[in-house]
């Protein structure tokens, strides 16, 4: 499992057979893939991955995103097709705990605002 760069990960896959999620629906839940033809080529080898985790078994790839374009990709270490993946992704947004306490504490100033300046009058 990888993430890479957009265009270095696109390139690399041009070569390499692998399927391509396309969509997907929820009710009820199933997802569209493309199926690309191409070598066996082992991710391992690429130099543009940012992230990976390898091994069998339930795997957990931890990744703190900067600015530009990823691509995520699940391989077989020696690039061979015939993968099964379960996966979910989890996303943490750090501006949100900031943001809901600074609307909290505006909010909060509306709200007592108007009876703050009724008393004083």
């Amino acid at each position: 499992m990888g993430i890479g760069p957009k265009s270095r990960v696109e390139q690399y896959l041009r070569n390499v057979a692998h399927d391509q999620f396309t969509s997907a629906r929820l009710h009820p839940f199933t997802a569209s893939f493309r199926r690309t033809p191409g070598a066996a080529t082992a991710p391992a080898a690429q130099p543009f991955w940012v992230a990976t985790s390898e091994g069998k078994g339930t795997r957990t790839l931890n990744w703190n995103k900067t600015h530009g374009a990823w691509s995520a990709v699940v391989l077989r270490q020696d690039g061979r097709p015939g993968l099964d993946v379960h996966a979910s992704i989890g996303l943490r947004f750090g501006f949100l705990l900031p943001a809901g306490l600074g609307l909290l504490v505006i909010g909060t100033a509306v709200i007592t605002y108007p009876a703050i300046t009724r008393r004083s009058h």
